[in-house]
């Protein structure tokens, strides 16, 4: 029997309709399994850039809300700057922009109060106007406090840092800082309040004084929205 009749033939593929419709077939199933490929990989880009963006901007949120209790002002606290062997420990409260405490060091306790920028240590009953007493870093300030926050790069859970560069641009000190040595900030939450920040800006320091070694700050604060308005002048430290 000669099935010759029967065999596929090349020239088939123009003449048999029923080919060139399977060939069709086969050509737009590739054809669109393709483009959806391609589409889905640009939709998978636009969600990895979209959930990086909107990760961006959660933490952005956090930084600011966790600082909403300190903005308010009103507050006690405790604050320990270690500078190598010596350590000062500062006991007070805030009232807006008013700030009563002391200073406590091995040897000595001395009382200030202070009205915006505006600092004096009391002397014998009298209120004498003097620098802040202050390291570098001006901590009684919460924007400045916030700020720095804000500028720095989270490490991981509530851990942060900022290069010597960025800092100095905030605290405008201008050091002339030219290397990017870090900085490290922990900041301990209680209910999503801040309950302490930890500052270890000794690399900072370094680059304007070789000779120091340790530069830690601790900031504590509690009572929030309990203190009392007071009267700088005439100022009662029970604390």
């Amino acid at each position: 029997m000669n099935n010759d009749n029967n065999k596929f033939k090349v020239s088939d593929l123009a003449t048999n309709k029923q080919y060139r419709a399977i060939i069709i077939l086969v050509f737009y199933f590739f054809f669109f399994l393709v483009l959806i490929i391609a589409v889905r990989g640009v939709l998978d880009k636009e969600d990895v850039s979209d959930n990086k963006e909107t990760k961006e901007k959660v933490k952005e949120i956090s930084k600011v809300k966790i600082f909403s209790s300190l903005k308010k002002k009103n507050f006690t606290y405790k604050y320990t700057l270690t500078v190598d062997d010596k350590v000062y420990v500062y006991n007070g409260e805030k009232y807006n922009d008013k700030d009563r405490f002391t200073i406590t060091t091995s040897n000595d306790i001395k009382k200030y109060v202070q009205i915006d920028n505006f600092s004096f240590e009391i002397k014998n009953n009298e209120q004498v106007l003097t620098d802040k007493p202050v390291y570098f870093l001006d901590f009684f300030d919460v924007d400045l406090l916030e700020n720095i926050i804000k500028s720095s790069k989270d490490k991981s859970n509530n851990i942060y840092t900022i290069n010597n560069r960025e800092l100095d641009n905030i605290l405008d000190l201008q050091f002339e800082v030219n290397n990017k040595l870090d900085n490290d900030i922990i900041i301990t939450l209680d209910n999503g309040i801040i309950k302490r920040i930890d500052i270890n800006y000794t690399n900072y320091v370094k680059f304007n004084n070789r000779n120091i070694k340790k530069v830690l700050l601790t900031l504590e604060y509690d009572n929030f929205g309990n203190v009392d308005d007071f009267d700088i002048k005439n100022s009662e430290f029970n604390f």
